[in-house]
């Protein structure tokens, strides 16, 4: 991590107990979500017990995923790179763009190997929406 330098911050927890860390990271994860809405968080747990507070917040458009390793912490830096292959194929369509959240998820898919998480998916959906590039509202899409 020390090599993210001022991208990546540790964050000192106070006291101990069954999920501090947890509640920690979530508290922290909320706080700076609301003061910079459009920085990416990769929470880095074994602990699936994470994905619910992620879904949500990607819901709320902040690109959120969590990592079972720092080591993939290279494969989701790959997001830069993949959201520029996704908003490439989008503009290069016009006005033929997905114009539901499945159709635009599939769309994206299918840009990409076949093994692509959902997590992954939603991650981009997200990332589109923070960029300006889309909004999406109760399942429909529009575009910026």
């Amino acid at each position: 991590m020390q090599k993210l330098g001022c991208d990546a911050s540790y964050v000192p927890i106070c006291g101990n107990g069954r999920n501090a860390l947890d509640f920690h990271i979530a508290f922290t994860l909320g706080e700076t979500a609301a003061s910079s809405p459009s920085s990416r968080f990769y929470v880095i747990s074994k602990d699936a017990g994470f994905d619910p507070l992620l879904r949500y917040v990607r819901q709320r458009g902040t690109v959120a995923i969590r990592l079972t390793s720092i080591d993939d912490l290279a494969s989701a830096v790959d997001l830069q790179e993949k959201l520029a292959v996704v908003v490439r194929n989008l503009t290069s369509r016009g006005c033929a763009r997905p114009r539901g959240v499945k159709a635009l998820a599939n769309t994206i898919k299918t840009l990409f190997p076949p093994g692509m998480l959902d997590d992954e998916v939603e991650a981009l959906i997200a990332a589109l929406g923070c960029d300006g590039y889309l909004s999406v509202e109760g399942g429909a899409v529009s575009y910026g």
